[in-house]
C-alpha cells in the first residue's frame, strides 16, 4: 500500500498517475464507512499507457482518514482482498 502525506502530496500523486494514462477511466464502486475517521473507496480502473500502449484494467483499494471533514491521509492498494482483511472488512 502507498502513502503519501498531505494535500499537497495527494495532490501530486493523482496528478503523476493520471499524467500517464490516455483515455484512463475511473470508477467508484462503493464507499465504506469505518468508524467515524475512515472511508474506504472501491474502485476500477483502466487506461492505456501513454509511452508503452499497454492496456490496463484493475480494481483497488484506497482508504481515506479524515479528520474535521477533510482528508488528512490516504493510502491506496490494488490488493482489495488483503486490505479489506487487514482492516477486518472481509473474513479470511
Amino acid at each position: 500500500m502507498e502513502s503519501v502525506a498531505g494535500a499537497r502530496g495527494r495532490r501530486r500523486a493523482i496528478l503523476e498517475w493520471t499524467a500517464t494514462w490516455e483515455d484512463l477511466e475511473m470508477h467508484v464502486e462503493r464507499y465504506i464507512g469505518v468508524g467515524d475517521d475512515r472511508v474506504v473507496v472501491l474502485w476500477n480502473e483502466r487506461g492505456r499507457g501513454k509511452r508503452s500502449g499497454v492496456s490496463l484494467s484493475q480494481a483497488g483499494v484506497t482508504v481515506c482518514t479524515l479528520r474535521d471533514g477533510a482528508i488528512v491521509g490516504m493510502r491506496v492498494a490494488v490488493d482489495r482482498h488483503g486490505t479489506l482483511r487487514a482492516m477486518g472488512l472481509q473474513s479470511e
